[in-house]
């Protein structure tokens, strides 16, 4: 897990896949609520 100082971001890891580097990002649990909300209401 990498470091960071962004609040919106609650963890990231960076895989080695073949050739390419794929990145995981965890969200903050706040930002993820209001993503998934934004979500919801406009699949109504």
């Amino acid at each position: 897990m990498t470091p960071n100082n962004d609040p919106k971001i609650d963890e990231s890891d960076v895989f080695a896949l073949f050739a390419t580097s794929i990145w995981k990002v965890q969200l903050a649990a706040d930002v993820l609520a209001r993503i998934n909300r934004s979500v919801r209401a406009s699949s109504i």
